[in-house]
């Protein structure tokens, strides 16, 4: 579609280099808006209006790498006392993310199953 909105009827294909080059450019395309996208969660953690900060996307796509990207960004900076990471699953469990939590803050774990005995 050309920029005024009509339709392309017909098109041309050109090359940019081999395939590595294509690799390369799209690599750092990738590199690029990774970095945008981690200033942008990191800003989001600075401020003390916003209380949740997600990351999801398709599988694949580099959700992790890019949060052990802030965590360490994060760790650095030392916006935080303790920096937690846990992964969530498509079909979360909160107590399961809650219990990881605990674990990784080196805290003990009463789930609503336990905290019901007491």
């Amino acid at each position: 579609m050309n920029q005024d909105g009509s339709v392309v009827t017909e098109a041309t294909t050109s090359s940019v280099g081999d395939d590595n080059t294509v690799f390369a450019l799209l690599s750092k395309r990738r590199e690029l808006a990774r970095e945008s996208t981690t200033k942008k969660a990191i800003a989001a953690l600075k401020n003390d209006e916003i209380s949740l900060v997600g990351i999801y996307g398709m599988p694949g796509v580099g959700k992790t790498m890019l949060m052990q990207e802030i965590a360490q960004q994060v760790k650095e900076a030392k916006l935080f006392q303790e920096v937690v990471t846990v992964s969530v699953s498509e079909n979360p469990i909160l107590e399961k993310i809650q219990r990881g939590i605990a674990m990784r803050l080196n805290l003990k774990f009463i789930g609503v199953s336990e905290a019901k005995h007491k």
